[in-house]
């Protein structure tokens, strides 16, 4: 990036944006990408701080930060600024009422949070600021205010403090900070810790949209390397966490997917399919098994239709058009063009007409040989041509109620 970049103003920046400057039309793509990149992370860190003023009870400085984000690009922070400001002036003067109870009372610890609450949310609060100064400069609160700022100070000079070290400088600097909201040791250690903070999740950010677009490239060296880097800052840890889950998903659905070609190289169609679902359900974004999933889901209902034509024409030799029909019928409701499914259901209807009186004949003599399912079968497959048949509808009647004499017996 050139050095002429660096010092661009940000009311040349804003104007560039409103289109109301010469130098517009002297960038060349790339140096228009590398300043809405520098804008993009200009409004970024102000709507960050905002937010770690608005935790921490700063209010006013929060709105302040999201001012600013509003004012380098139209951002969602509107209507929290609008809150906000509402919140400071409801919350504030609640609190300085209480300030003025507690000092009523003589409650001075108590009284002096209270003040400072006012002053976090509104460090202009000139009421606040001198009844505040006014107890922390007394000689009891003194004492302990030097006290504790003491400590705090021994804490940081430490070279490098230990976990439980760092743990009591935080809870000492949160203390101190309602003491008095802008203790200047607490404070910079505070906003130091943001700024780390914010630093680390930039750079973590970076890494973790590095990692998912060589995901996407399935480069998984690069995708592993770049999540690794950002679990590495406490920042962005949960996300890399998540991409590093994303990364062996995708290794598992390429581990299934390569079991499945092996499968189908050896003409295993339905191993080759449990293995690509396998694959789908480790990575739905792995595009290779999902191209080859559509081609052996193809395949299989190709092998499948032929398997029910096959075994359809064998019925319709041997006449048994019921199981025939049920055969053609199945496969043209998963294929409704199927057109050997339809050829199939025209040559078994030909057939049957064919030999109506012979089905007749037959369902007859297998009813006196009270083999009724056999009977059935004959005079259901009349029906499929004659629905009206009398002597098919009487004996389907007789067989039915047989059977339920039958059944009752048994019972």
């Amino acid at each position: 990036m050139g050095k002429w970049f660096l010092i661009i103003p940000m009311s040349m920046v804003v104007l560039f944006f409103a289109g109301c400057t010469p130098s517009h039309n002297n960038l060349n793509p790339e140096q228009k990408r590398e300043l809405y990149e520098q804008i993009a992370q200009e409004v970024h860190s102000h709507q960050s701080r905002g937010e770690v003023y608005e935790k921490i009870g700063y209010l006013g400085q929060a709105v302040q930060e999201y001012e600013q984000a509003n004012f380098y690009a139209k951002t969602a922070e509107s209507k929290k600024i609008k809150t906000l400001r509402a919140r400071i002036e409801e919350e504030g003067a609640s609190a300085y009422q209480r300030g003025d109870v507690a000092l009523a009372k003589k409650e001075y610890e108590r009284a002096l949070k209270e003040f400072n609450t006012v002053l976090r949310m509104n460090a202009e609060h000139g009421e606040a600021k001198q009844k505040r100064d006014a107890l922390l400069a007394s000689p009891s609160l003194s004492k302990q205010f030097n006290d504790k700022t003491a400590k705090l100070n021994a804490l940081l000079a430490l070279p490098s403090p230990k976990v439980k070290e760092q743990e009591e400088i935080e809870r000492r600097v949160n203390e101190l900070l309602h003491w008095q909201h802008d203790h200047p040791a607490a404070l910079a250690h505070k906003i130091t810790h943001f700024e780390e903070k914010h630093q680390q999740s930039i750079e973590g950010l970076a890494q973790i949209e590095k990692g998912h677009k060589a995901l996407l490239e399935n480069d998984l060296e690069t995708a592993e390397t770049a999540f690794k880097h950002a679990r590495g800052l406490s920042a962005t840890r949960k996300e890399a966490l998540q991409g590093l889950v994303a990364l062996q998903k995708r290794k598992d659905a390429i581990y299934y997917h390569s079991l499945s070609r092996r499968e189908y190289t050896k003409n295993n169609t339905a191993q080759a399919l449990r293995y690509s679902r396998q694959s789908v359900e480790a990575d739905q974004h792995y595009f290779p098994t999902k191209e080859f999933l559509a081609q052996l889901t193809e395949e299989q209902g190709r092998l499948q239709s032929k398997a029910r034509i096959q075994k359809g024409r064998e019925y319709l030799k041997n006449h048994r058009y019921i199981e025939a029909l049920e055969e053609s019928h199945a496969l043209l409701k998963l294929t409704p063009h199927n057109v050997e499914a339809k050829e199939l259901l025209l040559d078994i209807k030909k057939s049957i007409n064919k030999n109506l009186p012979q089905l007749l004949k037959e369902g007859e003599e297998l009813f006196s040989q009270n083999r009724l399912e056999e009977a059935a079968q004959r005079f259901e497959s009349v029906l499929v041509i004659n629905p009206d048949n009398a002597i098919s509808l009487t004996y389907l009647k007789r067989i039915n109620s047989r059977q339920e004499t039958v059944q009752m017996l048994s019972h």
